[in-house]
């Protein structure tokens, strides 16, 4: 049922299937409601369905602490046999996220791509610091463009009459 997102999931795959050297992020940011956990759920499927591995955090759910994240990630299995790292609703990492650029990420494996998903772009620390400038990519979720809009309601079996009436009222939100 996952409609569109077609430039975000090219960059993802070909982040995943490159062959990068060392840490890479992708930090994906928008508004609430713009598709960001479905995008990082239907990445997940389509690195499984690549033979790789992706472990995910979703921070709704996690308390913003090295011990919690930690246990979230260690009840998925070792992150040693994990490709991708996938973490939701970044803008619940509070004081977490200076933990996850200053300590976790540096001792993490280099074959692994990070992907998080918040409402909010990175902080000033990841865009200034020069050990991020090459290995950061920050990309804005915007709405849906109405092509996409309509197909995501096709898809869900909305009757035709009320697709165009239901793709104006929602502004691209999915």
């Amino acid at each position: 049922m996952f409609t569109g997102r077609v430039a975000e999931l090219r960059l993802l795959r070909e982040l995943l299937l490159s062959d990068r050297r060392g840490c890479f992020v992708v930090w994906l940011h928008g508004m609430g409601g713009v598709g960001k956990t479905a995008l990082l759920r239907r990445f997940a499927d389509e690195a499984e369905a690549h033979g790789r591995t992706a472990r995910s955090v979703d921070m709704r759910g996690t308390d913003p602490t090295p011990d919690a994240f930690l246990a979230a990630l260690e009840a998925q299995g070792p992150l040693e046999a994990a490709h991708v790292l996938l973490v939701d609703s970044a803008e619940s990492l509070g004081p977490l996220e200076q933990w996850l650029r200053d300590e976790f990420l540096p001792r993490m494996p280099a074959h692994v791509l990070l992907v998080i998903g918040g409402r909010r772009p990175p902080s000033a620390e990841w865009r200034t610091d020069a050990q991020w400038w090459h290995a950061l990519r920050s990309v804005e979720l915007d709405g849906m463009d109405d092509t996409e809009a309509a197909q995501l309601l096709r898809n869900r079996d909305v009757a035709e009459a009320a697709v165009p009436r239901l793709v104006r009222a929602a502004h691209g939100l999915p």
